[in-house]
């Protein structure tokens, strides 16, 4: 095994070994409740947030706004095709 690499295998293994015991500040593992008990009383609110959240329909309005501009500025797939290929 090559030396250089030695350190490299070190830095990993401490990494791995230090990032692994995490914890949340209410004093739970990260993950614990990722799967049971799933909370079924959260998911209206989530809902409504990722409604009333900017980060939603900023996207959305950036993609309306391109739409109409989207046709003149690129070329159809075909075209690019038909001068690639020979005929």
């Amino acid at each position: 095994m090559d030396r250089r690499l030695n350190p490299l295998i070190a830095v990993a293994v401490i990494f791995c070994a230090v990032t692994r015991c995490g914890t949340l500040p209410n004093g739970r593992t990260w993950g614990q409740d990722a799967i049971y008990p799933v909370d079924l009383g959260g998911i209206p609110h989530a809902a409504y947030d990722a409604l009333v959240n900017m980060q939603t329909w900023l996207p959305l309005a950036g993609a309306v706004t391109v739409a109409p501009f989207d046709r003149k500025v690129s070329v159809p797939p075909e075209r690019l095709l038909r001068k690639a290929l020979p005929a």
